[in-house]
């Protein structure tokens, strides 16, 4: 089972602690769906393509879960993103299981960094609108 672990900064520096809070801490995709099943605070959404995002706005499985379907070639596989802020620094943890293929998992793992660097840089130029009307 290969296990990514990224935190992209938004702010300027990289926490341990907060790496820490997006960190998967179950041993494979289908043990975190079946947890994520129980947990009362979690919403399953699935799309058209199969995908599963289960939102987890608060406890200890906070973030944002997306599952892959069947089809995918990564399939099992599980990433967890959660928005972190920490001294007025913002960052995007992100932890990935991937039971497919190495090279089926890079891509997958590629994919949400694109999606990461997006959000990153949306979350940035919010602040600095916020900043700029904040005056």
């Amino acid at each position: 089972m290969l296990r990514t672990s990224l935190l992209i900064a938004v702010g300027l520096t990289v926490n341990a602690q907060a790496q820490t809070q997006t960190k998967i801490p179950y041993e494979s995709p289908r043990s975190a769906y079946i947890a994520l099943s129980k947990d009362p605070f979690a919403k399953l959404k699935r799309n058209a393509e199969g995908w599963e995002v289960v939102h987890v706005p608060e406890g200890i499985n906070e973030g944002v879960w997306t599952f892959a379907p069947q089809s995918h070639p990564s399939f099992p596989s599980v990433v967890k993103r959660q928005v972190i802020e920490e001294k007025g620094n913002l960052f995007i943890g992100m932890d990935v299981l991937c039971g497919g293929a190495k090279e089926a998992c890079d891509q997958y793992v590629g994919e949400f960094i694109k999606m990461n660097e997006q959000m990153r840089k949306e979350l940035d130029a919010k602040r600095a609108a916020d900043k700029g009307t904040a005056k």
